[in-house]
């Protein structure tokens, strides 16, 4: 059977929810679950929370607002919803001029967002640049938002580069029936903040339970024991994922692999980096 389908046109971007067609309700709604996946082409996934309104349709809401936020969904753009059977719709979002958006720049642009902070000499050009969720301070002078808008081209070119040779690696030598795998852009808080989250979908296929598991992280040979965590519809990679970061000499901007090798315990899976 076919995968159905559905589209929205924003309106109102600025809503914290979006509304199911009626119909599509009517024909699908039954399979829908509480929560669902939102997976962009990236293989980049969010949990969306799935509540009735007015006995015809669902609307998606806890968690929409981060979703449109995390791709800059704003008025005109045309979004594609395409039911997989598994609790997932694939999303592909245009913008108003009809083009599919850049998912991997708008991934890394949320992942680093950034502040100008006014420096108490305001006659000394010099302007500071934070990132909100990792307290890193970078002084430039002169033109401060030409610079910024420069620094940020030149890392996105290179972990877009980054990405597409980790997607034709995995088009080439990874089945995803036989073993499950996702890729994933390293920021700030996964080199440096020593969590990494894990798409719900691949956890539940891969791991063994809810709650805290072990896996095996396997690279150039080597193993590393780390945490993962599995709570309601979240994942991360805690205790052990710093070591493996450091021990790999990951950095932000890089593209990792992780396939699930063997179902065995603890679960092992296999890491590839592609170096930004």
């Amino acid at each position: 059977m076919a995968a159905p389908k559905f589209f929205k046109i924003i309106l109102d971007p600025k809503t914290d929810s979006l509304k199911i067609p009626p119909e599509f309700t009517k024909r699908y709604g039954r399979n829908l679950p509480n929560h669902v996946l939102l997976k962009v082409p990236t293989g980049s996934s969010m949990v969306v929370e799935l509540v009735p309104s007015d006995g015809k349709t669902l609307i998606l809401q806890k968690g929409w607002r981060e979703f449109r936020e995390r791709y800059s969904i704003g008025f005109g753009h045309f979004l594609v919803f395409e039911y997989n059977w598994k609790s997932e719709f694939n999303v592909s979002i245009f913008d108003k001029a009809g083009v599919e958006i850049n998912y991997v720049h708008a991934e890394y642009k949320t992942g680093e967002k950034r502040k100008i902070i006014k420096t108490e000499n305001q006659e000394n050009t010099t302007q500071a640049l934070q990132s909100e969720k990792n307290g890193v301070i970078l002084a430039l002078e002169g033109n401060f938002q030409t610079r910024v808008e420069m620094q940020s081209e030149v890392v996105s070119k290179k972990t877009s580069i980054a990405y597409q040779r980790a997607a034709t690696f995995a088009s080439a030598h990874i089945k995803p029936k036989k073993n499950p795998f996702h890729i994933c852009i390293m920021h700030h808080s996964h080199v440096h903040g020593f969590k990494l989250d894990v798409p719900f979908s691949f956890a539940r296929e891969s791991l063994l339970c809810i709650g805290e598991n072990s896996v095996s992280m396997v690279m150039n040979g080597k193993r590393w024991p780390v945490r993962c965590l599995v709570r309601n519809t979240r994942a991360f990679l805690s205790s052990g994922w710093g070591r493996f970061v450091k021990d790999n000499g990951i950095k932000i901007g890089d593209v990792c692999i992780f396939e699930e090798a063997e179902r065995i315990i603890p679960p092992q899976w296999n890491v590839v980096v592609f170096p930004s």
